[in-house]
C-alpha cells in the first residue's frame, strides 16, 4: 500500500499538472505603442498569419478577425482578399488592399516554442514536517509566444506591437482561441481599434 506522503505527494502533481493545462492560458507579455498612434484608427483591417501551414493560417486569420469584429472592426482574413501572387510581393498586396479600402493590416506570427522544467514542492516541502529529504518534483512546461503586429496602411506605420505568452495549451484550437481574444482585448485597450461597450 502507497505511504500517506506518496499519496498526498501525488495528489500535488496532479494538481499541479491540472492548473498547467488549465484553458484560457495565454497572456501578454509583452507590448509595445507607437506614440504616433491615433485613437481607434484601426478600423477596416486584414489578419494575416505568417504560418507556411495553409490550414493552421487560415484558422489564426479567421480566429482573430471574429475576435476583432466583436469589439467593433471589420476583419477579414487575408486568405479571402489576397492570392498567393499578392502575398509574394509586398507592394502589390498592399496596393491591392488600400484600392479594397482597408485602412490596416494585424499580422501573426510564431517567435518561440520551448519546453521548461517547472519544479513542483512535495508534501513535505508545503508541512515543513519531513524536512527536505524526498525534495520535489520537476515537470515539464510547454512555452509558446506569438508575435502580433498592427499596422496602419495610412503610411505603412506599426502602431502596436505585442507579445502573447501561452503555457501549456492543451492543444492548436485552445491556442488560437487564447491568443487571438487576449490580443484584441489588448488593441481594445490600447485604442488602436475603436472597440465596443461591449468589450470593457
Amino acid at each position: 500500500m502507497p505511504s500517506l506522503e506518496r499519496i498526498f505527494s501525488g495528489a500535488l502533481l496532479s494538481l499541479a499538472l491540472v492548473a498547467g493545462c488549465a484553458g484560457g492560458t495565454a497572456s501578454i507579455e509583452d507590448t509595445w505603442r507607437s506614440p504616433n498612434a491615433r485613437y481607434g484608427e484601426l478600423t477596416n483591417v486584414v489578419t494575416l498569419s505568417m504560418s507556411r501551414n495553409q490550414t493552421i493560417s487560415r484558422s489564426w486569420e479567421d480566429q482573430l478577425a471574429a475576435q476583432l469584429r466583436k469589439r467593433g472592426v471589420r476583419s477579414t482574413p487575408a486568405y479571402a482578399v489576397l492570392s498567393e501572387e499578392d502575398l509574394s510581393d509586398r507592394n502589390r498586396a498592399l496596393s491591392a488592399l488600400r484600392a479594397a479600402g482597408y485602412n490596416g493590416v494585424v499580422t501573426m506570427r510564431l517567435i518561440g516554442k520551448d519546453t521548461q522544467l517547472k519544479y513542483v514542492p512535495t508534501l513535505d516541502e508545503y508541512w515543513g514536517y519531513w524536512g527536505d529529504a524526498w525534495g520535489g518534483e520537476a515537470i515539464p512546461e510547454t512555452v509558446v509566444r506569438i508575435e502580433v503586429n498592427a499596422y496602419s496602411l495610412h503610411g505603412n506605420r506599426l502602431v502596436w506591437s505585442g507579445i502573447s505568452k501561452s503555457t501549456d495549451p492543451e492543444d492548436l484550437r485552445q491556442l488560437i482561441g487564447d491568443v487571438t481574444t487576449v490580443v484584441s482585448r489588448e488593441l481594445d485597450k490600447e485604442k488602436i481599434i475603436p472597440g465596443t461597450p461591449a468589450s470593457t
